[in-house]
């Protein structure tokens, strides 16, 4: 079992596998569960929802034996749609159309955000979801156990709060936390006195996500690097550009998309960047690009211009 208190102290590169049984097929999943493995990730990501309800049950078929040796993180509070007849054709037919129709990448993501449905939390709930993912894992307890998407509130509510006690005591959960993917919910944690256990937010280069990380005590989860990097505008591009020009440590990467996942974690003293690419060479690469420590000291108020307006 790992010690969980190398995620506050060091910096990992973890594996995001919230397309594993949607866009990518169960094959290729495996293939980049097992390349990862080999390379020295640990920390595996996942959630009820992800991949029509069929991600957790790809990690967990892989897992087995190698339990001792990774970190497990699931979320609930986000179901995924219900069973129907046919569901792997029509999600192998969604991967065809993916790869063939430009564009239809977006399109697909959309249509299947909208059948994921958000759960009112409940005592009961919780434990459902606890109880499904350790099945579908093939595991009897998860590292982390995390609230997906919730609100500032849903995090707080103390009903919720006593059954994730009563099942951390249990054993089947070490550490619990929440996802606050919605920028006004991270703004009410900041200026709360609240300190969660695992805080998981998307890369932002505002003041909030630079006030909520790196707490002590606290493990960071960082994710959407490359969404992020897909929404910046010429001018954001120019100013990564600029960096990399000016500062020779930068000079190995081979574009901005690698120096905008090597400024993730310049931008956290410890936790873990969540990656989504199934390329076994963009993995490989990545890891290399987790282990270039720029030290760089680039002014907080120059990262104004990586700021993205929603």
């Amino acid at each position: 079992m790992i010690n969980l208190e190398r995620l506050k102290n060091e910096k990992f590169l973890g594996c995001g596998c919230s397309t594993f049984g949607g866009s990518v097929s169960k094959k290729n999943a495996l293939r980049t569960l097992d390349v990862c493995f080999n390379e020295g990730i640990v920390y595996y990501d996942v959630a009820r929802s992800y991949g029509y309800g069929m991600a957790e049950g790809i990690v967990g078929g892989f897992i087995g034996s190698k339990r001792s040796n990774v970190i497990l993180a699931s979320k609930f509070g986000i179901e995924a749609p219900r069973s129907f007849p046919f569901k792997s054709l029509i999600t192998g037919t969604a991967r065809f159309i993916k790869n063939q129709i430009p564009g239809a990448s977006k399109a697909l993501k959309s249509a299947s955000n909208s059948a994921l449905e958000k759960k009112v939390f409940t005592p009961q709930m919780v434990i459902d979801s606890l109880n499904k993912s350790l099945k579908e894992l093939n595991t009897d307890y998860l590292d982390l156990f995390i609230c997906h998407e919730s609100t500032f509130e849903e995090m707080l509510n103390d009903d919720i709060k006593a059954v994730l006690e009563a099942e951390k005591d249990k054993g089947k959960i070490r550490v619990i936390g929440t996802n606050l993917n919605n920028k006004d919910e991270r703004e009410k944690l900041l200026v709360s006195n609240h300190s969660p256990s695992v805080l998981q937010i998307p890369l932002s280069f505002d003041s909030t996500f630079n006030s909520l990380v790196n707490k002590k005590e606290q493990i960071n989860i960082v994710y959407s690097v490359m969404n992020l990097f897909n929404k910046f505008s010429e001018k954001q591009m120019s100013f990564l550009r600029k960096i990399k020009s000016e500062h020779s440590v930068f000079s190995t990467l081979e574009n901005e998309r690698e120096l905008l996942l090597n400024l993730a974690f310049q931008k956290i003293n410890s936790g873990v960047v969540l990656m989504s690419t199934t390329n076994e060479k963009h993995i490989k690469r990545n890891i290399q690009i987790s282990k270039i420590n720029a030290n760089v000291a680039i002014d907080n108020l120059a990262f104004n211009e990586l700021i993205h307006q929603d």
